[in-house]
């Protein structure tokens, strides 16, 4: 069974690029949508910008997937992570 996640992104970097299992979600503003099925998916994320720009990245719905990460880019003005959360039916 699908369960709607939601994933929102914040912060002055220039460039973002955010993927679940391997595809790129599509922003409304700030905030995606998406329809995931039960079980184990992945969250990947790719930023760039000045030094010392600072972003979040979070999962704020469903409940049991909830997360927050945040970072301040250095002197290499990129930075990237991946999460793998639980989605249950």
């Amino acid at each position: 069974m699908a369960k709607n996640v939601t994933v929102k992104r914040s912060g002055n970097v220039n460039l973002w690029k955010v993927r679940v299992n391997g595809v790129d979600l599509g922003f409304n503003g700030s905030t995606s949508t998406r329809a995931l099925p039960a079980g184990p998916n992945l969250l990947e994320w790719y930023v760039r910008g000045a030094p010392g720009s600072k972003y979040t990245i979070e999962i704020t719905e469903p409940a049991e997937a909830l997360m927050t990460y945040s970072g301040t880019l250095d002197g290499a003005q990129k930075d990237s992570g991946q999460i793998q959360f639980e989605v249950e039916s």
